[in-house]
């Protein structure tokens, strides 16, 4: 037979063999307890965490956009564009900005404007502008501006077409220009003129016209219109630069009568402005009537037994195709 161990109290030993494995297992409870405290990173702590309902993160809140610009223009308004607002703004949270609009004049909404631009179609001189934004990222209410009153001014008047005329200007012939313009506040239109020649402004020229006595072929004229109104003046609109053209040679010669019924003479004086050579032609005359190209002496020896009235046309060119013409008739007198 085996050793029995020595127990002096069976009891006694029993119990106190009970009691040594209670208090390991409150050590290693203790233990446990302190380090799922401190690191929370015991399975046994998760479960127990988990069983007290606790959440381990927390979703972030929404933040609205920032309004960084928000203005009208121009600033005043006029009638020559619509209003503008201008509105930039950023969302913290990255989230697409949307903006809507209402646009208000002299404190009333107007029906169906609601774009970011409003027409001056809408407006008059005088009226008072603003318009409401709505800047939205969609998660919440958005905020709402009311941006600065804006008022409308004047519009200054518009030139929209300038002709000069007469379309062949020579010198020595008045210019004339036609201007055309607009108000779009119906006030009534006047111009200033001013006028270049050759790139250099004529002075004390300031009417609609401009003399060109003693101006030379070639020469180049401008003229710049300025329309106002009577609270100011708009933008100059220059014409196309004209240059002058050639003057025709003037025929200064009257026509000789019948000296001898079997001859007629007569010499044709013609001058030209610019001092072109001239050439000389008939362009009708009766059988046998010849003029010298070089001179415009004309000669005819009348044909025998010729009789009545004959039309005779001259044309004298010069250089560049100015021309001058005249006509006149000759009656053969009696036998």
């Amino acid at each position: 037979m085996g050793q029995r161990p020595h127990v002096t109290k069976a009891g006694d030993g029993t119990r106190h063999e009970r009691r040594g494995t209670s208090l390991l297992s409150c050590l290693y409870i203790a233990a446990s307890v302190l380090i799922c405290g401190t690191t929370g990173l015991l399975a046994g702590c998760s479960s127990e965490a988990s069983h007290n309902g606790a959440s381990p993160t927390a979703s972030a809140s929404n933040h609205s956009p920032t309004v960084r610009l928000a203005r009208i223009v121009p600033n005043p308004l006029t009638l020559a564009g619509p209003a503008v607002a201008q509105i930039e703004a950023v969302d913290p949270d990255g989230d697409p900005v949307t903006i809507r609009y209402q646009w208000v004049v002299n404190g009333t909404s107007v029906s169906g404007q609601t774009r970011e631009t409003l027409s001056p179609q809408s407006l008059k001189r005088g009226d008072i502008v603003s318009v409401e934004v709505v800047v939205s990222d969609g998660k919440g209410a958005g905020i709402t501006q009311r941006l600065q009153d804006v008022s409308v001014g004047n519009t200054v008047p518009l030139v929209s077409r300038v002709v000069l005329d007469p379309e062949d200007i020579r010198p020595g012939v008045r210019a004339l220009v036609r201007a055309e313009g607009a108000d779009a506040d119906a006030d009534e239109v006047g111009y200033l003129y001013r006028w270049w020649r050759n790139g250099e402004l004529v002075s004390g020229h300031d009417e609609n016209g401009l003399d060109t006595v003693g101006f030379a072929r070639g020469d180049v004229i401008v003229v710049g219109v300025t329309p106002k109104d009577r609270f100011g003046t708009g933008r100059e609109v220059r014409s196309e630069p004209v240059s002058l053209t050639n003057n025709p040679p003037a025929i200064l010669s009257t026509p000789a009568p019948f000296m001898d019924r079997m001859h007629y003479e007569y010499l044709v004086v013609a001058r030209d402005p610019e001092g072109d050579p001239l050439a000389y032609t008939l362009s009708a005359a009766p059988v046998g009537m010849k003029i010298d190209p070089a001179t415009g002496r004309i000669e005819w020896l009348v044909p025998a037994g010729l009789s009545g009235t004959h039309q005779v046309r001259v044309s004298v060119e010069d250089s560049l195709s100015g021309r001058a013409f005249q006509e006149f008739s000759l009656t053969l007198p009696s036998s």
